[in-house]
């Protein structure tokens, strides 16, 4: 009689754990598939979209700081920030970050909402960073005294240079900041400035070099010492008009190559910084740089078609997914970021207070802390215990129907 009761007990002990051990593999299965394929996820593009959403949050309250935007105002900017993400190369951040460089260059809000786009042409068109570029137009302009209505004159100017010389963006925004309010100040016009930076980058003279170089030419013609007057006047050159303006360079460029200039003339007129620059651009002649003028002058349009051109193909599809994605991740976060900033406002008071209290309340809540801590631990370690408990009562059901009370007793 003994006997039968042990198999039984052996029988039933042996079912509940196989039971038993089905469901866990189940469970363990379906948490891991939800886990990977639903958990993470979710929680990853949450925590994403909070964190850009913060981002562009911060850099859009830069903006309204540096340009002093109404409500209303900074909703507009806000607003095209996001369409400009949504639509474009760039994403929401960076045209923020765009923005905040217009602002600082004294742009007032509708200046900003007008002269995005043609900066995120420009920058699509060179390759570049938008908040560089903004920087670069914005500096171009203030220094060559030009309105916010002339950016999109000026970009494809900037654009139609790089792509027919030897210069990149970076180069000509860089000789324009030393030339500049010179030029503008000379009466020179802007493109064809641009197209003597450009000249000279083709015989290597790029960036702050072409610039100061243009500059020291310029200072000389508008101001030259005697000895540089007695050899234009030896040379015949004339290089202001009857209002003390300079002539274009053009035709400055053309009276120095007719007149037989040589290099101790040169380095007499112009120094030794601006006079290897002048030298280039007669050696390459007024008609190269009265084309490149031209070219510069009827430019109209350069930076879109660039900028269109530059977008094409998988590269600028993936490159235009990934802003319309940071565009999704914003509008995710708009409705949480208010909540939580209301929640971190609420608690930080109570940090503030708790480093407030004294050494001895706060030495008892770290310890309460601490043994609250421990209990996770612990209920995971008992976790833990119980299935090799259930692993030992299957040894313990081998013994007799007779010692069944004994093992219940154990077990307990």
């Amino acid at each position: 009689m003994a006997n039968t009761v042990t198999i039984t007990v052996n029988a039933d002990t042996k079912n509940a754990e196989e039971g038993l051990s089905r469901i866990s593999s189940s469970a363990k299965g379906a948490g891991k598939k939800l886990s990977m394929g639903l958990t993470a996820p979710i929680a990853a593009i949450g925590i994403g979209s909070l964190l850009t959403g913060a981002k562009f949050e911060k850099s859009m309250n830069r903006v309204k700081a540096l340009s002093g935007a109404t409500e209303g105002q900074f909703n507009s900017l806000e607003q095209q920030a996001k369409d400009l993400g949504a639509s474009t190369m760039f994403s929401a951040t960076e045209a923020s970050e765009a923005m905040g460089f217009l602002a600082m260059a004294g742009f007032k809000t509708n200046d900003v909402l007008g002269a995005m786009p043609g900066v995120l042409n420009l920058a699509a068109a060179a390759q570049m960073d938008l908040g560089q570029t903004a920087d670069i137009t914005s500096n171009i302009l203030t220094g060559f005294g030009l309105g916010v209505e002339e950016l999109g004159r000026v970009n494809d100017v900037l654009v139609k240079g790089m792509t027919s010389a030897n210069v990149d963006l970076t180069m000509l925004g860089e000789a324009m900041k030393y030339v500049g309010p010179v030029a503008a100040g000379a009466g020179m016009q802007f493109e064809e400035t641009a197209a003597a930076i450009a000249l000279l980058g083709n015989a290597g003279i790029q960036g702050s070099m072409a610039g100061t170089s243009l500059r020291a030419a310029m200072t000389r013609l508008l101001k030259p010492s005697e000895e540089a007057a007695s050899t234009m006047d030896k040379l015949g050159v004339n290089a202001l008009d009857s209002e003390g303006n300079l002539k274009s360079f053009t035709n400055i460029v053309g009276q120095l190559e007719k007149s037989g200039m040589s290099t101790a003339d040169a380095m007499t007129i112009f120094g030794q910084r601006a006079g290897p620059a002048m030298m280039a651009l007669v050696s390459q002649g007024s008609g190269a740089l009265g084309e490149m003028t031209e070219s510069l002058e009827n430019s109209g349009g350069t930076a879109q078609r660039i900028a269109d051109v530059q977008m094409e193909g998988m590269s600028g599809a993936i490159t235009e997914m990934k802003s319309a994605f940071e565009g999704l991740m914003i509008a995710l976060s708009e409705d949480v970021l208010p909540i939580l900033t209301k929640l971190i406002d609420k608690i930080t008071p109570i940090l503030q207070k708790f480093v407030a209290l004294p050494a001895p309340v706060k030495i008892v809540v770290l310890v309460l802390a601490a043994v609250a801590a421990a209990i996770g631990p612990i209920l995971i370690a008992i976790g833990f215990m119980i299935p090799a408990i259930m692993a030992l009562s299957g040894a313990f059901a081998v013994l007799s129907a007779s010692m069944l009370p004994i093992t219940l007793v154990i077990l307990g």
